[in-house]
Parts: C-alpha cells; structure tokens; sequence
C-alpha cells in the first residue's frame, strides 16, 4: 500500500480549528520557527523584488498560492503585491477545508479553493494567473505521479510571461541521504527533489528556470545536501548541537544575532544546503 498523507493535512488544521498560525517545526521554540521564517521571507523578498520590476507598474496581478495552509504566505505576498502599487486578485488552493476556512476568516479578501494535486486536471487554471506560488508544498506529494501533476498543474496555471515560484528542498549537489525514494512509509513525505528534475518538467510546459536561489540555511533548517559525506555529516552535526538550544525560548534568543548574520553569510556565498527557491517564467520578454 503506498503512503498517503492527506488525511494528516486535513487533521493537523482541524486540531488547530483555524488558529495554526504556520507549521515550522513543531518540536522547537517560537523563537526558532520566527528567525526560520524570517530568514525564508527576506530570502523571497529579494527574488520577488526582480520578479515585480517585469510586470508594467500598477498592474492588476492574478495570484495563485498553491498548498496556501495558514495562508502566512498568501498574506505575506499580497503585502508585497500592494506595497509595490499593485493590486492583486489572491486565490488560495489547499486540500484542508478547515485551512481554508481559516484562512478565510483571517483573510476575506482571498478566494478559497479546495483541491487535490494528486488529481486535479493540470489545464484546470490554464494560463490564469501572473504569478503561482508552490512554498513547501510540492514535496509533500511522496508519489511519482502525483508530483508531476501536482506540478504540471502549477506549471500550466501561469500565464504567459507570468512566474512560478516554489520553495522546496530541491537537490543540487552530489551527496544526501535524502536522495531516496520511500513510497511505503512516513518518511516518503519530505522527499527532496532534484532541479534538473523540476526543470524538465516544467520545460515541457513552456517555462524556464531564471533564477535558483537559497531560501534558508542549515543553521535554521537543516541540512540536505553537500559535496561529500564527510561535509554532510559536519552540517548534521553543527543542526543537532544547534537544535538543543533550539528547544528553549531563551535559549534562541540569545543566539539570534548570530544565528541571523550565520544564515545571511552561509546564503550569501552559497553555503545553504537547505531549502532553495526556484523561479520559472512563460516564456519571457
């Protein structure tokens, strides 16, 4: 029988009744998921700078967030959206009623969408939406086929000279134990996909890759990948020691001013080896 986890998406946010505020990782502090997230944000921010300088100033912009939970990154990018002068139609997509329910509440200007990636027909929102946005979402879909439609959906869901962003643990270098496919148990979710891989596939739909960028570093996530097995085990070593002190609230913030200038540096000079954001765009000007 191969792994399924939709019904702990589905209960995770009913548990919460709408008051989820992200997912993170729940075993560590506030204070840790809080500089996790910044990190992630201000790592998006960037890229979503020099997406918004492509589209003429004042646009209407159509926005998909695809696997929107909380909707955290719904919000977050339509803030960006209005401060830029931009006004923004927000669609929401999720597989938990009770997220979007709660979303909802929270956002009423976003229009809910309850769907499956694992079955929803890849021409559903063809050519819809400026920009569509997968955050930590698309690994989550542990089965062959349901991540290439997931993906192909997201693909097909861009208009032309429109941008797909996804956030994700995406392989790139040699060594990770992560590089495994396991359709049978939990850990089938979380499997990290390589970039020649997403490339391909949404090559096949019109898109091409134009930037690929850290999103956060292993200080705050984790580590994936590396060049070997010797400068991986180091980075699980250095994410373990770190993650004791992660536990603890005050623990945290007493290592926040140089946990966030370690994560700035390691991303910087292209030492991450975490989660990555790529950005693909129809066609192009």
């Amino acid at each position: 029988m191969l792994y399924d986890n939709t019904g702990y998406w589905q209960k995770i946010h009913q548990d919460y009744g709408g008051q989820l505020r992200t997912v993170g990782w729940p075993s560590l502090s506030e204070a840790f998921n809080e500089l996790k997230y910044q990190s992630e944000a201000a790592s998006l921010q960037k890229v979503m700078g020099d997406v918004l300088s492509s589209f003429p100033e004042r646009q209407s912009l159509s926005y998909l967030d695809i696997g929107a939970g909380t909707g955290f990154w719904t919000a977050l990018i339509y803030q960006w959206l209005t401060e830029h002068g931009f006004s923004a139609e927000v669609t929401a997509l999720d597989i938990s009623p009770p997220a979007l329910e709660g979303l909802q509440q929270r956002y009423p200007w976003v229009n809910p969408v309850l769907a499956d990636l694992k079955s929803i027909s890849p021409q559903h929102f063809a050519a819809k939406y400026d920009l569509v946005t997968a955050v930590y979402c698309l690994h989550h879909l542990v089965q062959s086929a349901a991540f290439i439609n997931g993906l192909r959906f997201a693909a097909n869901s861009v208009k032309q000279d429109g941008y797909l962003i996804i956030i994700d643990p995406i392989l790139t270098l040699p060594y990770s134990t992560f590089d495994v496919i396991d359709f049978a148990t939990y850990q089938g979710n979380g499997i990290c996909r390589h970039l020649y891989y997403l490339d391909d596939l949404v090559f096949a739909e019109g898109l091409r890759c134009v930037h690929f960028v850290p999103a956060v570093s292993f200080v705050l996530n984790g580590n994936i990948q590396a060049y070997t097995k010797i400068q991986y085990d180091l980075h699980r070593w250095i994410w373990s020691i770190l993650a004791m002190f992660y536990r603890s609230e005050r623990a945290t913030q007493r290592l926040a001013r140089w946990v966030r200038s370690m994560d700035s540096y390691l991303k910087k000079h292209n030492q991450a080896f975490s989660g990555s954001i790529a950005v693909y765009q129809k066609g192009g000007k």
